[in-house]
């Protein structure tokens, strides 16, 4: 991590015993040092990491921090923490795996097997929702229209499939951009249990975790679940310290699942070996192809990038507090796994030092080589520049607006000539102008803008990453 994001940690490496030959001591004494350059020694106790190392099949775990702060209980290489978006690597080999059974292809139409989502117009194959590719809005940001979106209420599959199907607009024609999306893989999810008749972690366990004995790892389709060994997860307090902040979902499938470091480095030698067969390694591989020819860098679950001219293939997670990172190398046939459990953390940077010290000795981390990604995240529009409202323009704005496919209702409002936006219960927010007839909600992060059509009639939208454009309808003023 830089030193910009470097937060106090508990120093404390915990790992098995070095093996006697010098190969081994020589990758522990690297993978140490590599933490040692972000841990400060001095700290009070904090949450940490868990990393594991894997390189020419010799093994180094490390652990640091405290998976328990309040019964002092330390991280070791055994923890099980949360995944974030790195489980959504085992979602689309779940369905490359029925692809190779033959109970489904990948350019299969989603409403085969999803058929109470509504027809945007054009094909929407399976294909778009493993590459992003789909332009299927993002459940949860969706979700946070209402003022009760991830952390605000218990989230379950079916409620998050429900807003998913309640989308009668996407943000792009499918394959035409890239934007991540999380709604996609929650319908990948329900696309394997359709399809295979068993849930999603049932169907994982039988054709991966067994098989590769990956005896750590689950899924939190019950965040009420006791499950022995768990870090806590945690923020930073306002108030200094730290304070609790774990994910209280039932969602999975484009995260959510419950693992180890070790368990992790057995999955990228089961893909550096091909153990498992080379048509599903070379599918989760296969890097998207837009529209019009364009290949982005996302595969099926995995990022596909170069970095100082070496092949590597990774993805990164975070939900609530924790903070994920798993990486190959196969040049190098070297793996790094890092799970975190302070939000503020960087597992990927401290993966990178990882690979640093031991592909590229006494050199500093260098930015990745750039990759063909094409479209932008933003939701924001070009309005025009300098616009200071009059609060006759702002009263055009005036009343109660609504939109059917989030389920949100708004209230824009002026008072003292500012644009003020008003959720039930408690929301009061001021807008800031951004050019005529735009704004941003700047604690939210979302733009909102107003449209009018031939008639005259407005309509109120709003945008943020992930959601380019939530349409609201005036239904009172």
């Amino acid at each position: 991590m830089t030193p910009a994001t470097r937060f106090a940690l508990t120093f404390a490496l915990i790992g098995a015993p070095l093996a006697a030959s010098a190969q081994d001591a020589e990758l522990a004494a690297k993978v140490d040092k590599a933490i040692a350059t972000t841990v400060r020694r001095d700290a009070a106790p904090a949450p940490g990491c868990v990393i594991g190392v894997s390189r020419n099949g010799q093994i180094v775990e490390r652990a640091f921090g405290m998976a328990d702060i309040e019964l002092a209980v330390p991280l070791t290489p055994q923890s099980i923490l949360e995944s974030g978006s790195v489980a959504k690597q085992f979602t689309a080999a779940s369905i490359v795996m029925l692809a190779i059974d033959g109970k489904l292809g990948l350019d299969d139409p989603v409403k085969k097997y999803i058929p109470e989502l509504p027809d945007y117009g054009a094909p929407l194959t399976i294909r778009h929702l493993l590459n992003h590719t789909s332009g299927i809005r993002d459940w949860g940001t969706v979700l946070e229209l209402t003022g009760y979106g991830r952390g605000a209420r218990v989230v379950s599959q079916a409620l998050a499939l429900d807003v998913i199907t309640h989308q009668r607009g996407i943000d792009f024609t499918p394959g035409a951009e890239y934007s991540y999306s999380n709604s996609g893989y929650t319908l990948l999810a329900t696309i394997v249990e359709r399809v295979s008749g068993q849930s999603l972690p049932t169907f994982t366990a039988n054709r991966f975790f067994k098989p590769l004995g990956m005896t750590h790892s689950t899924w939190r389709d019950d965040f009420t679940r006791l499950v022995p060994g768990r870090a806590q997860a945690y923020s930073p307090s306002l108030l200094g310290g730290w304070k609790l902040d774990m994910p209280f979902m039932n969602v999975y499938g484009n995260g959510g699942m419950l693992t180890t470091a070790g368990d992790w480095l057995k999955w990228n030698a089961m893909l550096e070996s091909r153990s498992m067969g080379s048509a599903l390694v070379d599918s989760l591989e296969h890097q998207g192809v837009l529209n019009n020819g364009h290949t982005i860098a996302y595969a099926l679950g995995l990022d596909i990038t170069m970095y100082n001219g070496k092949r590597q293939v990774a993805h990164s997670g975070s939900t609530a507090g924790y903070s994920t990172y798993l990486t190959r190398f196969p040049e190098f046939k070297l793996s790094v796994a890092a799970l975190c459990n302070g939000s503020n953390t960087n597992p990927t940077a401290l993966s990178m030092r990882i690979v640093d010290q031991i592909a590229r000795p006494g050199q500093a981390v260098a930015a990745p080589d750039s990759v063909v990604m094409p479209a932008a995240e933003s939701s924001k529009r070009a309005p025009e520049p300098h616009w200071t409202p009059k609060a006759s323009e702002l009263a055009a704005f005036t009343g109660e607006w609504y939109s059917d496919e989030a389920g949100a209702s708004f209230t824009f409002a002026v008072e003292e000539g500012l644009a003020k936006l008003k959720q039930r219960p408690a929301t009061i927010e001021t807008l800031v102008p951004q050019g005529r007839d735009h704004f941003s909600r700047s604690q939210r992060g979302y733009t909102v803008w107003f449209t009018r059509d031939s008639k005259g009639i407005l309509t109120m939208h709003m945008g943020a990453p992930r959601m380019r454009d939530m349409p609201f309808t005036r239904v009172s003023r």
